[in-house]
Protein backbone atom coordinates (compact mmCIF):
# COMPACT_ATOMS: atom_id res chain seq x y z
CA UNK A 1 0.00 0.00 0.00
CA UNK A 2 1.45 3.40 -0.92
CA UNK A 3 1.90 5.53 1.62
CA UNK A 4 2.50 9.32 1.42
CA UNK A 5 4.71 9.58 4.71
CA UNK A 6 6.03 6.98 6.85
CA UNK A 7 8.24 6.95 10.00
CA UNK A 8 9.66 4.26 11.95
CA UNK A 9 12.81 3.85 14.01
CA UNK A 10 15.36 1.35 13.06
CA UNK A 11 18.27 -0.50 14.15
CA UNK A 12 21.09 1.85 16.19
CA UNK A 13 17.74 4.13 16.97
CA UNK A 14 17.98 5.74 13.67
CA UNK A 15 15.01 7.89 12.55
CA UNK A 16 13.66 6.15 8.75
CA UNK A 17 11.36 9.30 7.35
CA UNK A 18 10.63 8.47 4.38
CA UNK A 19 8.54 10.91 2.14
CA UNK A 20 6.68 9.79 -1.30
CA UNK A 21 5.74 12.94 -1.85
CA UNK A 22 5.28 16.62 -1.64
CA UNK A 23 2.02 17.22 -3.73
CA UNK A 24 -0.26 17.03 -0.39
CA UNK A 25 0.03 19.45 2.53
CA UNK A 26 -0.94 16.54 4.89
CA UNK A 27 2.88 15.21 4.54
CA UNK A 28 4.03 18.32 6.62
CA UNK A 29 1.15 17.41 9.43
CA UNK A 30 2.94 13.54 9.38
CA UNK A 31 6.15 14.78 9.66
CA UNK A 32 5.37 17.36 12.54
CA UNK A 33 3.34 14.56 14.34
CA UNK A 34 6.35 11.97 14.28
CA UNK A 35 8.69 15.03 15.28
CA UNK A 36 8.40 14.27 19.00
CA UNK A 37 10.52 11.13 18.25
CA UNK A 38 12.61 11.46 15.69
CA UNK A 39 13.84 14.12 17.73
CA UNK A 40 14.92 11.33 20.43
CA UNK A 41 16.57 9.54 17.46
CA UNK A 42 20.44 9.31 16.92
CA UNK A 43 20.34 9.97 13.44
CA UNK A 44 17.42 10.27 10.65
CA UNK A 45 17.42 8.99 7.08
CA UNK A 46 15.20 11.12 5.01
CA UNK A 47 14.27 9.13 2.09
CA UNK A 48 12.73 10.41 -0.86
CA UNK A 49 13.55 7.94 -3.70
CA UNK A 50 9.60 7.25 -3.82
CA UNK A 51 9.12 11.19 -4.28
CA UNK A 52 7.18 12.66 -6.93
CA UNK A 53 7.70 16.00 -6.38
CA UNK A 54 5.10 18.74 -5.94
CA UNK A 55 5.09 21.92 -3.95
CA UNK A 56 8.40 23.28 -2.87
CA UNK A 57 6.79 24.67 0.47
CA UNK A 58 5.54 21.31 1.34
CA UNK A 59 9.45 20.22 1.43
CA UNK A 60 11.06 23.65 2.20
CA UNK A 61 8.52 23.44 5.71
CA UNK A 62 9.95 19.85 5.91
CA UNK A 63 13.25 21.03 5.33
CA UNK A 64 13.31 23.74 7.74
CA UNK A 65 13.01 21.54 10.60
CA UNK A 66 17.06 20.04 9.75
CA UNK A 67 18.56 23.35 9.68
CA UNK A 68 18.64 26.95 11.63
CA UNK A 69 19.98 28.59 8.14
CA UNK A 70 17.25 30.62 6.13
CA UNK A 71 16.42 28.52 3.06
CA UNK A 72 17.00 29.97 -0.73
CA UNK A 73 14.44 29.03 -3.39
CA UNK A 74 14.98 29.07 -7.05
CA UNK A 75 14.32 32.30 -8.76
CA UNK A 76 13.70 32.72 -12.07
CA UNK A 77 12.36 35.40 -15.20
CA UNK A 78 11.68 35.10 -18.56
CA UNK A 79 10.69 38.40 -21.32
CA UNK A 80 7.43 36.10 -22.40
CA UNK A 81 4.73 34.56 -20.46
CA UNK A 82 6.12 30.61 -20.16
CA UNK A 83 3.61 29.35 -17.46
CA UNK A 84 5.75 27.20 -14.87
Amino acid sequence: EWKHFEFELIDGNIALVTINTFGDEGVVDDFKAALPEIIKASGVILDLRGNGGGNSEVGGAILQYFTDQDLLGSVWSTREHQAA
